[in-house]
């Protein structure tokens, strides 16, 4: 440019000169014989033609010198600028370690999965619940028009980048800097990656300045197939029929269209591609899985993706103009209203046993012991949400002990004869801020277990008659008196084991006083406050379950040991029956201030039925990675 310019005024110059020398040699030709007697008007205007060519020298000299130094004061500033510019950048990611491939690696895998839970016949109980469904899949599994869709819509030059686009930057750059109403995108697909897996979402220069550097080493470190894999598995694709958050192509296809993401159709991919730029905006379901009124948006949204893909080729005019006029909103499936299993009593055990499962598994990895988390809540608290987060984010397989067919079975008995198992209790509730009453009808709760009294298995069970009535798990979290089921496991089989009694053992069935913490003493009668006065075996005291019979072996039985070590042996802890009952006679007929659960006792029925060897329950068969 400054050649040019300068050329051009030396052409001028020339010009001038020329003409000079020109109108010069007339006047001398004009007047060669008389050359002494010029008038004085030829003098004056040869006087000012030489002081306009002096004028104009001096003009000439003076732009050029400032059109140089203008251009030096450019180049200059341009050179400062970017060596400031470089120098910010430099400061700004100085303080971070650059992560290795294993990091990054780690990085780009470290996407939350959902786990799910099975019978142990392999039907599905559940999908865990999670703020975020999700299933990741190999790319050669993945549609490829929405591969086409994804790359024409949010990166068109994916292919031929390393993971930045410097002019985009600069425009996005220059658009924050002046406050420019009209912002356009400067990341790519490998920007947007690094912001999601790698990186927080916080504005600022500093996480910027991060995300281009890193961009540039994962694109050193991965082929741009898995980048893309990478993307489509982890990028969020709002909610699905049933009004959960969706991330993934996978979960988007079935989640929105009912089908695998290879049998999506061109307006379909163009819906799906569209949505990471505003989720929850374009999708096409409300929160509880209802399809929205207003799909406006989100088919205005189809429509650019299809754009873009006719602007980029990957489709011809005829193809766009199709998928643009093709009736979408007959292809979402509708609001799955179906009953879940996630809000039911299978599901709430084997969440809480597989957490249970995973927390030993991790304290123990870290060289804790169960006694340290009992002692620190906040240490418990703190393997707790470890194990938690682990459960619902890694993808888990967990299979349980439980047989569907005989679950089933179970749950239609309860139901089918809830009327037969007492009245409902009525309560009338009495609202304190307004007065209104309120009434609360109670049914006749049931709890019931089935083991393997081999191997400790749970089988099935019935957790109680209405999970909507109550939440309440009466097999394995309500403790209640266990009444005269406590006698065979805590007053015969440790009598017979100690030689206290044998089966033909006589005792009376007399009167009987014993002391209490309450009155100083109290009779302990049979059913019905009965006093028979008879003289029966050990083995008949059992069969009508005589407390007399019972009481009297019991007392027996703690002159010599204590009863109660054989009962925790069996299951059944003293969070339970605390060691201080033990003491008491009535425990020996179900009398107790705690009291186990239909779990405990029925493990502990278990142990009689094992040849007195006690294994532990347990509902969790394995807990597999997907």
């Amino acid at each position: 440019m400054e050649d040019k310019f300068i050329g051009i005024l030396l052409a001028i110059k020339i010009w001038l000169v020329v003409q000079g020398k020109v109108i010069k040699n007339l006047f001398t030709k004009k007047n060669r014989d008389d050359a002494n007697q010029q008038t004085d008007e030829e003098t004056t205007s040869l006087d000012r033609y030489q002081s306009f060519l002096f004028g104009f020298n001096v003009t000439y000299t003076v732009i050029r010198n400032l059109f140089i130094a203008l251009v030096i004061f450019i180049l200059v500033s341009v050179a400062f600028a970017g060596g400031t510019g470089l120098g910010y950048f430099a400061y700004l990611v100085s303080e971070d370690k650059p992560p290795t491939y294993k990091e990054m690696n780690a990085d780009l895998k470290n996407v939350e999965t959902t786990s799910s839970i099975f019978y142990a016949g392999g039907e599905l109980i559940s999908d865990l619940r999670t703020d975020l469904k999700r299933t990741t899949i190999p790319l050669k599994d993945m549609s490829g028009l929405v591969q086409k869709a994804i790359i024409a819509t949010e990166d068109e030059y994916f292919y031929e980048h390393h993971g930045v686009v410097p002019k985009a930057v600069a425009r996005a750059l220059f658009q924050e800097v002046t406050g420019s109403s009209s912002v356009s995108g400067g990341s790519t697909l490998t920007q947007q990656l690094v912001k999601q897996q790698i990186l927080t979402n916080e504005v600022s220069f500093k996480r910027k300045a991060n995300e281009i550097l890193l961009a540039y080493r994962l694109e050193n470190f991965f082929s741009k197939e898995e980048i893309l894999e990478s993307y489509l598995n982890v990028s969020p694709f709002g909610r699905n029929n049933h009004g959960e958050n969706i991330a993934g192509l996978y979960e988007a296809s079935y989640g929105i269209f009912g089908v695998d993401s290879t049998k999506l159709t061109l307006p379909q991919a163009a819906f799906i591609a569209g949505l990471p730029q505003n989720p929850i905006v374009y999708s096409p379901y409300a929160q509880n899985g209802e399809i929205k009124e207003d799909l406006s948006t989100g088919f205005a949204r189809k429509n650019e993706v299809l754009f873009r893909m006719y602007r980029e080729g990957y489709i011809n005019k005829e193809e766009y103009a199709a998928a643009k006029g093709y009736d979408l909103a007959a292809d979402f499936i509708q609001q799955d209203s179906t009953t879940k299993q996630n809000n039911s009593y299978i599901y709430n055990a084997v969440e809480k046993e597989a957490r249970k499962v995973l927390i030993e598994q991790l304290y123990t990895k870290d060289k804790w012991t169960a006694a340290d988390l009992t002692a620190d809540k906040s240490l418990y608290d703190e393997y707790y949400e470890k194990a938690d987060k682990e459960m619902r984010m890694n993808g888990y397989q967990i299979h349980t002990t439980i047989d569907k067919n005989v679950y089933d079975a179970m749950q239609n008995v309860v139901v089918s004869n809830a009327n037969n198992l007492g009245y409902k209790k009525e309560i009338n509730w009495t609202n304190p801020d307004t007065n209104e009453v309120t009434t609360i009808i109670e049914p006749v709760q049931n709890g019931s277990v089935l083991l393997d009294n081999a191997t400790g298995a749970i089988l099935s069970f019935v957790g109680g008659v209405d999970f909507n009535i109550s939440q309440v798990n009466h097999a394995f979290d309500t403790n209640r008196s266990p009444g005269s089921t406590i006698k065979p496991i805590l007053v015969i089989a440790p009598a017979l084991e100690n030689g206290t009694i044998t089966p033909a053992t006589i005792v009376p069935q007399t009167e009987l006083i014993v002391p209490d913490g309450v009155t100083g003493t109290h009779e302990i009668t049979n059913a019905g406050g009965s006093v028979p006065g008879t003289w029966i075996s050990a083995r008949k005291g059992l069969a009508i379950s005589s407390n007399i019979v019972m009481s009297r072996i019991y007392m027996e039985m703690q002159k010599s040991f204590v009863p109660g070590n054989y009962l925790q042996k069996m299951g059944i802890g003293t969070d339970s029956i605390a060691e201080e009952e033990y003491k008491n006679i009535s425990l020996a007929i179900g009398g107790t201030e705690g009291g186990a659960s239909v779990l405990e006792q029925t493990t502990a029925f278990a142990t009689l039925a094992n040849s007195g060897t006690h294994t532990e329950n347990y509902m969790i068969e394995s807990i597999e990675s997907s």
